[in-house]
């Protein structure tokens, strides 16, 4: 590792590359050695930098400079020969200011999740480190507020959850009686099966059988059960028919309109950041398909 660095003792990609080469070869006892003063160090927050000695092999200095990535830290190397040490220092941004962690609510959480799931571009790794497990889906699901209603506006997008979402586990069986009367309940275990196994799938099945109403519940259950994240939005022919559906299986799931289940007409809607199933017309989704935004 050359004495001198760019701006900050940023690396290059060759650089890291070549960091992750060399640290293979570090015994282990050097490294839990290594790795307790770098974890001394971050245990001072008071202490501004630590400097390591001369002593260290070549590897060793690599593995130094690899860990201090790998904790957000900067490391910069200074002299040559016998003269040679490594500096680890706490990051600053270019204001002066120490970066600092900070612990996010479950909302904040959600929207950062969100704008990820629309713009994963943006958030490029010389940009953002983002920590997996701090932002997996499973941790940015929140309970949402009230309901949200549009009178009088354009439908030309669709509200409720931006993202898919585990669903809520539904709060009764009150009607699961008169949902195993239904035709299409018999095959709800072929359809799971099927959509797990392709991208599209055509179901047929006469009027009243049930393949507006069941088989998004089939999905929503089905994703509870396994804890998947699901967003869903069902196609009917006529207003009237979007709103008297998503009443009946807001209903049969429990819930109030709007929370799990909503609807999108025209000039009308019906749900919240919870809504993962949306009943809407053709109409409203060709024009949320052909929107710029």
């Amino acid at each position: 590792m050359s004495g001198k660095r760019g701006k900050g003792g940023e690396k290059s990609a060759a650089d890291i590359k070549k960091l992750k080469r060399i640290v293979q070869n570090v015994p282990v006892e050097d490294k839990i050695r290594l790795d307790r003063l770098i974890q001394d160090f971050m245990a001072q927050p008071d202490r501004k930098e630590v400097t390591f000695s001369n002593q260290l092999s070549s590897s060793e200095w690599a593995y130094v400079h690899h860990q201090a990535l790998q904790h957000g830290l900067k490391s910069i190397s200074t002299g040559d020969g016998s003269e040679r040490q490594v500096t680890l220092s706490r990051p600053f941004e270019d204001n002066g200011k120490k970066s600092k962690r900070i612990t996010l609510t479950e909302k904040s959480m959600s929207a950062i999740s969100a704008l990820l799931y629309a713009v994963p571009d943006f958030f490029t790794a010389s940009r953002f480190r983002v920590f997996e497990d701090n932002l997996s889906w499973e941790s940015m699901h929140y309970r949402a507020g009230e309901d949200s209603s549009l009178r009088g506006g354009h439908a030309s997008r669709f509200s409720g959850s931006s993202y898919p979402k585990i669903p809520k586990p539904r709060r009764t069986q009150e009607f699961l009686h008169s949902r195993k009367q239904l035709p299409i309940w018999h095959h709800q275990k072929q359809i799971l099966e099927s959509l797990e196994k392709h991208r599209i799938c055509f179901i047929q099945g006469a009027t009243g059988s049930g393949k507006t109403t069941q088989v998004p519940q089939f999905i929503l259950d089905d994703a509870t059960e396994k804890s998947k994240c699901v967003r869903i939005i069902c196609t009917v022919p006529r207003r009237p028919a979007a709103v008297s559906v998503s009443e009946r299986v807001a209903e049969e799931r429990g819930e109030r309109l709007g929370q799990t289940v909503g609807y999108q007409i025209r000039l009308e809607k019906r749900c919240s950041n919870e809504t993962l199933l949306t009943y809407c017309t053709s109409g409203v989704l060709l024009r949320y398909l052909s929107s710029p935004s």
